[in-house]
Formats: C-alpha cells, sequence, structure tokens
C-alpha cells in the first residue's frame, strides 16, 4: 500500500512539474519579449517547449510527429497563413505529447484508486494540450475570411466607380483599397506593395489573395478581373456584372437567415404560447370528461 502511494505521489509530481513548466514558459517568455529584455532567450524557460522537443525528438521533423498525432496539418498551416502566424511546431508536437502523457497518466492512476475522476482530468488535459490552439487558430482564420467576404460587396463597388472614370485597373484597385478601411483593403495594399519591390504584377498579387483566403467569390472576382483584362474585354463590365452577383448573392445570404430566424423563433412561440392556450381551452372538456366519469 505504502508503494502504491508513493508511486502515485511520484507520477504526480512528475505530471505537475512538466504542466507547471508547460504554463509558465510561453507566458514569460512573452512578457520579456514585450520588455524589451536584450536577455530573454538566455532566460532558463525561453522556448522550453522546443528545448524539450530537441531533447526527446532530436532531428525529427514536427510536421511528421503533429500529423502522427491527428492534427489536420495542412488546414492548420492554411489557417495560419490567414492569420499571418508563424507556428512554433516543435512546441505545439511538444504540447500534444504532454497530453498523452498526462491522457495515459490518467488512465493508469485510475486503477489504483478506483475513481474515474484522474482519468477525466486527464482527458480534459489532453483536450486543452492538442486541440486549444488548432481550433483557436481556425476559429480566428474562418472570423477573418468572414470579415473578408462581407467586406467584398462594398469594395466591388467602389471599385466599379473607379473604373467608370477610366482609371487603370491597379490604379483603380489600389486608390479603392486606400479608401475602403477593412482586412480586404489591408491584403491588397500589402499584396501591391510586395508585387512593386519584387517581380509579381497586379494579377499575380489578386491571384496570392485569392489563394491565400480561399473564397469562391473573391476568387470568382478575381478570375473575372484577370480573364477580362487579359482578353481585351472591358473590365468595367466585368466588375459590374460581378458587383450584380454578388448583391444578389448577399440577399439570398439575408433570406436564408431570415428564414432560419423565423423558424427558431416559432419554436418558443409554439411552447410558450400556442401550448398554454390550448392547455387553457381544454381545461372545460377535460372537466366536463372528469364529470361524466365520476357522477
Amino acid at each position: 500500500m505504502q508503494t502504491t502511494i508513493f508511486i502515485i505521489a511520484l507520477l504526480y509530481g512528475v505530471a505537475a512539474l512538466l504542466l507547471i513548466l508547460a504554463i509558465f514558459s510561453s507566458p514569460k517568455h512573452s512578457r520579456l519579449e514585450k520588455d524589451n529584455t536584450p536577455d530573454a532567450s538566455e532566460w532558463l524557460y525561453s522556448n522550453l517547449l522546443s528545448k524539450l522537443y530537441d531533447a526527446l525528438m532530436g532531428s525529427r521533423p514536427p510536421e511528421r510527429i503533429l500529423k502522427s498525432l491527428g492534427l489536420r496539418f495542412d488546414s492548420y498551416m492554411v489557417d495560419c497563413e490567414i492569420l499571418g502566424r508563424t507556428p512554433d511546431l516543435k512546441r505545439e508536437a511538444m504540447l500534444r505529447i504532454l497530453g498523452i502523457f498526462a491522457l495515459v497518466f490518467g488512465i493508469i492512476l485510475s486503477v489504483p484508486v478506483g475513481s474515474p475522476v484522474p482519468m477525466l482530468l486527464s482527458a480534459v488535459v489532453y483536450l486543452l494540450c492538442a486541440s486549444y490552439i488548432p481550433r483557436k487558430v481556425h476559429s480566428d482564420a474562418q472570423a477573418k475570411k468572414a470579415a473578408v467576404s462581407s467586406e467584398l460587396s462594398r469594395f466591388v463597388d467602389l471599385l466599379l466607380s473607379a473604373l467608370e472614370i477610366n482609371l487603370p485597373v491597379e490604379i483603380a484597385i489600389a486608390q479603392t483599397a486606400d479608401s475602403v478601411p477593412g482586412i480586404l483593403s489591408s491584403e491588397l495594399r500589402k499584396t501591391f506593395a510586395e508585387a512593386h519591390v519584387g517581380a509579381m504584377n497586379w494579377q499575380q498579387a489578386l491571384e496570392k489573395i485569392a489563394h491565400k483566403y480561399e473564397i469562391d467569390q473573391l476568387s470568382d472576382f478575381v478570375s473575372d478581373i484577370i480573364t477580362a483584362y487579359n482578353k481585351g474585354i472591358s473590365v468595367t463590365e466585368a466588375v459590374a456584372r460581378k458587383s450584380y452577383e454578388i448583391k444578389q448573392s448577399v440577399l439570398l445570404q439575408a433570406k436564408e437567415r431570415t428564414a432560419k430566424m423565423s423558424n427558431s423563433i416559432l419554436v418558443p412561440v409554439t411552447i410558450f404560447k400556442i401550448i398554454p392556450l390550448m392547455a387553457v381551452m381544454m381545461i372545460p372538456i377535460i372537466s366536463q370528461i372528469l364529470n361524466m366519469f365520476l357522477f
């Protein structure tokens, strides 16, 4: 019995130590960086999880380990690209390894303790270590894509106005991006600046944004502009058609949301209004039936 208690206490101590180091390494490192401390990287817990990964895994690429541990790696990297986030793959691989260690530890501990509580707690720790960051990144990426999609209609309308006064396509897009605040305009300004510095032209810049966000309306819009420009067709007419299509799509989505809202409102109305009304109307009928059987 004493041996079992000692082993349990030892395992608890190891698990607590690893989790404490995992929790406090990143916040302390970011706080040091914010203070612009010159020797922040020399602090003991700086990049602790990455150092643990190097110590345990050596030169093994973290991509393979993350894939083998269940991360949808390609989707995760796309989400990081949308957010402009550089992932620390070694740190995230080590978090998953610690999560698996906690899960196995909890399952083993549940046997001598005779309670499912350690297993449930370890499952929660595993989910936090393995799923929190990818889910948060995916949620933020989807929110950013939704913001870009909602900004597209206004951007296309103002771009059409700029093209109707016979501005060149590249200048019209650049001026519209300067006039319309938002994520899409910010992306266009950034990508156009890279295009002027590097070897890209405005067409490649638009294709880069469309490929990055993978939004159907944005991809179609970019494709229509580039196709019209390369074929010598009026870009203004192509943008006008796309503007109409986007407005119709937005209107259809609004109608769908309204229909869903109406259905969701119908349920509480039925529960709190119609059913009580029917119950009140049934009271006399029930009373007469009871009188017939009782008397």
